[in-house]
């Protein structure tokens, strides 16, 4: 948005949108957050919603993530970087074993 306080005006410069898993529009009433990147992309937490995306700088989307159900998760801010795992030992790696009658 780019806002003219002398004229009292606001006025649209870029818009970014998603589709939900019910196939409507996101749109977030709270919260979220925007990371813009060297190359221009922007990094979007959809706030209320569990949606993350990233969008090129005329506003193309290139990727787009749900981390929980609708009704039931939400991020007051998400960020996108690089990870370093700096495991200091090897951890057990199988199957878990089960007791007659547990559910698998």
């Amino acid at each position: 948005m780019a806002l003219d306080f002398n004229a009292m005006t606001c006025h649209l410069i870029r818009q970014y949108q998603i589709t939900a898993t019910a196939g409507n529009l996101a749109l977030s009433t709270s919260q979220g957050s925007t990371q813009i990147f060297d190359n221009g992309n922007v990094f979007i937490g959809w706030g209320e919603l569990p949606y993350i995306s990233e969008h090129t700088a005329n506003g193309r989307l290139v990727m787009q993530g749900q981390f929980g159900a609708d009704d039931a998760a939400s991020s007051y801010r998400a960020f996108k970087g690089n990870w370093l795992e700096l495991q200091t030992q090897r951890l057990p790696c199988g199957p878990l074993p089960t007791q007659p009658g547990a559910l698998r």
